[in-house]
């Protein structure tokens, strides 16, 4: 049973869900230190399981830090393959505070997804994040049923407060100041993109985790929407000695670090 990568993707960032007619608690201020943030190349074991099936690939993560006309940024780029299919994204965020703005508000985000088999499949995602409009805009290219060419969108969605990126957040919690039971609300924008979600981060425990056969100490930090009746949960799990992501945990989707090279001098 084969299970195409666009799928993959909406599960590895994060299962968020909107919400709708309740009220969200109060944000906290996310108090992030960049220099935290290690620079490198993560590799991080990629499995899918559904039913009885299992599909495993590597997702591969570039950071790196540079400097845009006088301004300090971020880029967090991944990569992924499997059987033909490849999705490759860039994230661009700040990199230090700016006005109003902390560190790792996103900036831009571009994705494109190509399917080797099926060209008619293939997507590209470019979204501009404008907060001094309180905006972001969404260019989505994709190709309509039976067309040979592909037909390009714009939506708009108003934003008008501080929010983060999902595909970033997993870096993003590894530059809090982590401690058992700490919590934290703050706003998500949406693995589409398409709207603003209340989370809420939880440091749950401090325990010893099984990383590729050797033991390691990390703290449990549960990720959940601030909605009723949810029961999604994303459970993500941090070396405590340098905050380093070693495992991302949902109900079918796991990721484990496996290599790590750092940026070179």
């Amino acid at each position: 049973m084969k299970k195409s990568l666009t799928v993959v993707i909406a599960l590895l960032l994060l299962c968020t869900v909107f919400f709708s007619g309740c009220s969200a608690p109060e944000d906290n201020a996310l108090q992030l230190d960049p220099q935290k943030l290690n620079c490198g190349v993560y590799t991080y074991a990629t499995r899918i399981v559904n039913g009885d099936v299992a599909i495993e690939y590597n997702t591969v993560y570039t950071v790196t830090k540079y400097n845009d006309n006088g301004t300090d940024m971020i880029r967090i780029e991944s990569n992924g393959e499997r059987e033909g299919e490849t999705i490759h994204s860039v994230n661009d965020l700040l990199g230090a505070q700016k006005g109003e703005l902390t560190p790792f508000s996103p900036i831009k985000v571009s994705m494109e997804y190509k399917n080797q088999a099926n060209s008619q499949n293939d997507v590209i995602v470019d979204v501009a994040h404008t907060h001094d409009k309180g905006s972001l805009t969404i260019k989505l290219q994709q190709y309509p049923s039976g067309a040979n060419e592909m037909e390009t969108r714009e939506i708009t969605v108003a934003t008008g407060k501080q929010y983060y990126d999902s595909e970033s957040l997993p870096f993003i919690i590894g530059c809090l100041k982590l401690e058992k039971d700490m919590t934290l609300n703050f706003t998500l924008s949406s693995s589409n993109r398409d709207a603003l979600q209340s989370m809420n981060l939880a440091v749950a425990d401090v325990s010893e985790m099984d990383i590729n056969g050797q033991k390691v100490e990390c703290y449990c930090v549960t990720v959940r929407p601030n909605t009723m009746f949810s029961h999604f949960a994303t459970l993500m799990y941090y070396r405590t000695s340098d905050q380093r992501l070693m495992m991302i945990k949902q109900e079918t989707v796991t990721f484990t670090l496996t290599d790590f090279q750092p940026e070179q001098a």
